[in-house]
């Protein structure tokens, strides 16, 4: 292996080490001019990440510029009931990606029973719990719905709610807007796909 060291007052100071197996460390930060080709991933620290400080923000509101996270997998949704009684599910596996704490998910999902569900219906299994905050409400539009028992001209709207790891289903069918989505306008075909994007905690 081979070592590079300062000396300062005497006592050197390890700043790099390039090991017999090419690992190279670095003690400090490691300032480059120019592009960098990289032929392997870039991993980092658990609790660090690229940080865009230099690059100034207009904003009075930023909290923070450093990309610390990055995945993507899936979550299994559950249409199901305020006290848990779950409907049978057949299309139940949604994609997820998630980049910094701003989470993506979507899916296609799909039921084949009602089971004991009743009263108002959501859908749950969120793959993290949206942040704890009254601005990290997000919601949007059912993208497509088939099989349910509501009246034509309504639509079906979701909505994640602070704290939580579910999705709220709304059916707009009043003139003061929204009220949600009873177990008895679902049916036990009911299919529903959407997709949104919220706040994780």
């Amino acid at each position: 292996e081979l070592v590079f060291a300062t000396n300062t007052s005497a006592a050197a100071t390890e700043r790099m080490r390039i090991e017999a197996g090419g690992t190279v460390s670095i003690a400090g930060d490691l300032a480059v001019t120019g592009d960098q080709t990289l032929s392997g991933d870039l991993i980092m620290a658990d609790g660090k990440g690229i940080d865009f400080a230099a690059d100034a923000s207009p904003s009075a509101g930023m909290t923070a510029e450093i990309l610390d996270d990055y995945e993507e997998g899936t979550w299994t949704a559950q249409l199901a009931d305020g006290s848990s009684n779950n409907m049978v599910m057949s299309d139940d596996t949604g994609y997820y990606t998630k980049v910094g704490n701003l989470v993506t998910v979507s899916g296609y999902f799909t039921t084949t029973s009602l089971g004991s569900a009743s009263g108002a219906i959501r859908i749950t299994g969120l793959p993290f719990t949206v942040a704890n905050n009254s601005a990290a409400y997000s919601g949007g539009a059912a993208g497509y719905g088939n099989g349910l028992d509501i009246i034509a001209g309504h639509t079906v709207s979701i909505y994640g709610q602070a704290n939580d790891t579910y999705i709220h289903l709304q059916v707009w069918d009043a003139t003061t807007g929204p009220t949600s989505m009873l177990a008895s306008e679902w049916s036990a075909n009911g299919q529903i796909i959407l997709g949104f994007s919220y706040r994780a905690a």
